[in-house]
């Protein structure tokens, strides 16, 4: 298969209008192995001079297209040109690129029909996210040592939609490292 330029593009993604990001436990030691890089509905923690913060750092990745679909690199964060792909226990988390093995998705409408950007007419939608060959991405609170989190996986809980912010459309493979353009992608509000 190759890259549809056409149909790939960089989007901001959240959940239920909250920023995504992955757990770290090198910046807080609450956090078990397990859980490392796991995406998250917590905010991200900064190591700064005068400690941790929470940072809430938009989540933004470039959705390589496929056919009808996609592969979602993270191009924002630390986890900088890692997949956003299912981890052993089917938890999406950032993993490095996997050829083949690498986690693909499929883009649902409301009515769980497969839609590309070609379908997505403005520049704010809702889709869902579906695992080739497995379930919709769905989510159930778990606690992140007495820390109330969303995790997302695609084998229990409610099914949900993410939101999309299109940033560019018809975007061809991103090369390199980060380019200037893309810089303000990341900005914490």
């Amino acid at each position: 298969m190759s890259l549809n330029q056409k149909r790939s593009f960089f989007a901001h993604l959240t959940y239920n209008n909250k920023y995504l990001t992955f757990l770290g436990p090198e910046l807080d030691k609450n956090y078990t192995s397990d859980e490392a890089n796991v995406l998250t509905t917590l905010p991200h923690l900064k190591l700064t001079p005068g400690g941790v913060t929470r940072a809430y750092p938009k989540f933004i990745a470039y959705f390589e297209c496929y056919d009808d679909y996609y592969n979602i690199q993270i191009r924002g964060h630390r986890y900088f040109g890692k997949y956003l792909s299912k981890n052993s226990d089917g938890i999406l988390s950032a993993l490095p690129g996997a050829g083949g093995n690498t986690t693909s998705f499929n883009l649902l409408d409301d009515n769980h029909r497969i839609v590309t950007l070609d379908d997505l007419g403005s520049r704010n939608a809702n889709v869902y996210l579906k695992a080739r060959n497995a379930g919709i991405i769905k989510t159930n609170e778990k606690s992140a040592q007495s820390r109330e989190a969303r995790y997302f996986n695609d084998r229990t809980g409610n099914t949900l939609k993410f939101n999309l912010e299109i940033l560019q459309r018809n975007v061809d493979y991103p090369s390199g490292t980060r380019p200037d353009e893309y810089n303000d992608f990341d900005e914490e509000d």
